[in-house]
């Protein structure tokens, strides 16, 4: 008999992400072993695994189950591959993506947020991801170029800086959504060989700006 995190975790892979079309075994494999109640703060460890984006505090979010899975499956990430993963606040999401690639550079900006990581990696055993306190919007230059980054919640726009750390052939997957009006895309680019970029729309998504990529605000004179 499963205990009711396990039955939460199956029920999450069975009744938010398949029906998503979400059937990369690997992926699968990962939402249903990794923890995501450690992830959390004691007092929100029963919502671990709503259908929705879950706050946890200090103005963050992690993603919606399934827009989550529905992007990293669109990033076809390989075994042999280096991740980017950014603000992914507590860690959860670099714990998924961690079953797919060779390393998943992990940042955050909030200590606290990357001590809960931290922890719960070490309780897992899991030993290619390497976390480091950077500011978001920033990226992490010093181990580009990536095979793909990850942006954990929705961007006004992708900044060039973050784009520019994919290595030829790399992509990158986000949640655009370009204003409070507007309707989120979960989009796809992809740098190519003249280093140029393309992008493919994927689905319609909505969730929670990431601090620090919301939409600039406009002044009237």
């Amino acid at each position: 008999m499963l205990c009711p995190y396990e039955q939460s975790r199956k029920n999450m892979v069975d009744c938010q992400m398949m029906p998503a079309s979400v059937v990369n075994q690997n992926l699968l494999m990962a939402y249903s072993q990794v923890p995501k109640e450690k992830f959390l703060p004691d007092n929100m460890k029963n919502h671990a695994y709503i259908d929705e984006d879950l706050y946890i505090g200090k103005g963050r979010y992690l993603m919606e189950p399934m827009v989550h899975a529905r992007l990293v499956q669109a990033l076809e990430i390989k075994a042999d591959e280096i991740v980017l993963d950014i603000g992914g606040a507590t860690g959860y999401s670099a714990a998924i993506i961690s079953y797919l690639a060779s390393t998943v550079v992990a940042i955050d900006d909030n200590r606290d947020f990357l001590d809960i990581g931290e922890k719960a990696y070490a309780v897992m055993d899991l030993c290619n991801i390497i976390q480091t306190k950077e500011k978001l919007v920033d990226g992490c230059e010093h181990y580009a170029p990536y095979d793909v980054i990850f942006i954990n919640g929705a961007v006004s726009c992708v900044p060039v800086k973050i784009a520019s750390q994919l290595g030829v052939g790399g992509r990158l997957g986000a949640v655009v959504k370009e204003n409070e009006f507007s309707v989120g895309k979960a989009v796809l680019i992809t740098r190519n060989e003249d280093e140029s970029f393309s992008e493919r729309i994927l689905f319609e998504a909505n969730c929670p700006y990431l601090e620090g990529f919301e939409p600039k605000a406009d002044f009237l004179f």
